[in-house]
């Protein structure tokens, strides 16, 4: 493991003591409000250490400790201020962890972690060996949350919300999805990607589910434990819907979810989205915000559902009218594993020519293979689509209200969008973070590659912070200090916070040598090209195809075989 720093141990030591001599728990609520702290962050330490990506890292409650879990399948610990390594566990995972926290009241012994199998482990600090596992996810989990010392939750592909108390089960080997014991909350078909709890009522937590954040009060749901197949609005308490307005869902495919979190006092919850941007939801009383409106996130969104109109796109084949529901063609394809559209030096494809006559030709064979497959479906389902759309049209219908269960149960509450924050972009990663960063500024990681800083009072981004060479998955700020650890593609984590004007100077001049891009943005032309870029690279998404490895093989071989594709001209010179 290697550490680069520019800001020396003792440093970060005597602001650790200042914080506990003046200013308490609330400092870094307060400090790192201040602009001239924020707009100074630099990247103070680089932690190497990890062999893979590092898709999660998370500070200790006390801030002594850094935990991270990476596509290496070990939890590394590092110490706050030296930011030496102080374990390095096999916790037995098998898999990417995308997830990792350390249980409260522990003294830091204690770590949680989930991964892209469904496993999650239990793993206690002094003895990693004996990490003991619960096998009862199907597919990724996407958040583990501990709330006590052997309380904990988790969420993920299975469309569950499930709880374990280690006090009545100490492991679980019901393999894949089998296990009903744990679950407190499923879903009918919509997977459930980001969870939080609110910090001040450790009974109330936010969950993402398909395009809807919605708050539940757990105390409700334990009363119905065990009749919640298929129905997730029992102990729902609120909800606020993502689909722009829409009278389906459908119109937004694209959209999903997947970051969320509380503020410091639970009264403001931040979301990353994919298409809508990184917004601000108020979860007041109904007493409170009765005088707030409640409107579509972006009613001008355009849609990334398939095209509907028959006619023909330079270089593509269109399904005409009689033919069923057309697919756009893809202008660029993308075999899973290219991150040639990521980083901050990536580009928008906006000249006419950038793709090549083997690109455009295997577009025309994999969109015409898509038509006659979506063909085939659609006249099959053409009468269960109609008998669906009225129980969907009922269902979009219900008010809130009517969620909430008997009167007096519980309290009312109701979710209103309050900010939006545009800017970044969020559509190569499934576990792309936004945080707040004091009272006064949101940040969140992009996939180019930047950390974006937004100004609440203006909902602009202020400051652009070069995070990875890639994509910034993770945001998370020091429980009490204005330091910020982020980590995303690359193997390494890094640290940021504020620093003296000279040795600023001198250590970005050393890194901007070394990768070739600004580590910071400051100035608004610099910041609104960087957001133009990010725009016009996010419009090129509806016309954009990833096909993994062995499709473009099957395709490649059944050109070598056939010679030409009936309706798809050849491709020429290549």
């Amino acid at each position: 493991m290697m550490v680069t720093s520019c800001l020396t141990p003792k440093n970060e030591l005597e602001l650790l003591d200042e914080r506990f001599k003046y200013a308490g728990r609330s400092f870094i609520h307060n400090y790192s409000s201040f602009p001239h702290v924020t707009r100074n962050l630099t990247r103070t330490t680089v932690i190497e250490g990890h062999d893979g990506c590092v898709n999660t890292v998370c500070w200790s409650e006390d801030g002594s400790l850094l935990l991270s879990g990476s596509d290496d399948s070990t939890l590394q610990i590092y110490k706050y201020g030296s930011y030496e390594q102080s374990h390095k566990l096999s916790t037995g995972h098998r898999g990417i962890i995308f997830t990792a926290r350390f249980f409260p009241h522990t003294k830091n012994t204690k770590i949680v972690s989930g991964e892209n199998h469904g496993m999650v482990r239990v793993t206690d600090v002094a003895r990693p060996e004996e990490s003991v596992a619960f096998m009862c996810n199907k597919g990724a989990v996407y958040q583990v949350i501990a709330t006590s010392p052997n309380v904990f939750y988790s969420c993920g592909y299975d469309r569950s919300v499930r709880e374990y108390d280690l006090r009545e089960e100490s492991s679980c080997d019901c393999r894949r999805g089998s296990c009903h014991r744990s679950v407190l909350l499923k879903g009918k078909t919509q997977v459930i990607t980001a969870m939080a709890f609110n910090p001040l009522k450790d009974y109330e937590f936010a969950i993402a589910i398909g395009t809807t954040i919605r708050l539940y009060d757990s105390r409700r749901l334990k009363r119905h434990r065990g009749l919640l197949s298929g129905e997730q609005r029992h102990g729902c308490v609120a909800e606020y819907d993502l689909s722009f307005g829409a009278r389906s869902k459908k119109s937004a495919p694209n959209e999903r979810v997947t970051f969320l979190n509380y503020n410091h006092n639970g009264s403001e919850v931040v979301v990353n989205t994919r298409v809508g941007g990184v917004i601000l939801l108020s979860s007041e009383h109904l007493d409170h915000i009765a005088s707030l409106p409640s409107y579509p996130l972006d009613e001008n969104m355009p849609s990334t559902s398939a095209g509907t109109s028959g006619t023909a796109r330079p270089g593509g084949v269109a399904g005409s009218s009689g033919d069923g529901p057309p697919v756009r063609v893809p202008k660029r394809l993308r075999i899973c594993g290219d991150w040639s559209d990521t980083g901050p030096n990536a580009r928008p494809n906006t000249s006419p020519g950038s793709q090549t006559n083997a690109e455009r030709f295997i577009s025309q064979v994999v969109t015409r293979w898509l038509n006659q497959r979506m063909t085939a479906v659609a006249d099959q389902n053409d009468d269960s689509d109609s008998e669906s759309s009225e129980h969907e049209s009922e269902s979009e219908s219900e008010s809130v209200e009517s969620m909430l269960g008997d009167e007096g149960e519980g309290e009312r509450r109701r979710l209103v969008l309050l900010n939006k924050f545009t800017g970044h972009r969020n559509t190569r990663t499934m576990i792309k973070q936004a945080n707040f960063w004091g009272t006064s500024y949101i940040l969140s990681g992009s996939d180019c590659g930047r950390i974006f800083i937004w100004d609440r009072r203006t909902l602009k981004p202020c400051v652009l912070l070069t995070g990875d060479r890639r994509v910034v998955n993770t945001v998370q700020p020091h429980p009490f200090d204005p330091v910020l650890a982020t980590s995303g593609i690359d193997h390494n984590i890094k640290i940021w916070s504020p620093c003296p004007a000279d040795d600023r100077e001198e250590w970005e001049r050393e890194e901007e040598e070394e990768e070739g891009s600004g580590l910071r943005l400051l100035d608004e032309h610099a910041i609104e090209e960087v957001v133009r870029c990010n725009q016009e690279m996010l419009s090129e998404i509806r016309d954009t195809v990833s096909i993994p490895t062995t499709v473009m093989l099957r395709v490649l071989s059944m050109l070598n075989q056939s010679g030409n594709v009936p309706g798809v001209e050849p491709p020429g010179p290549l």
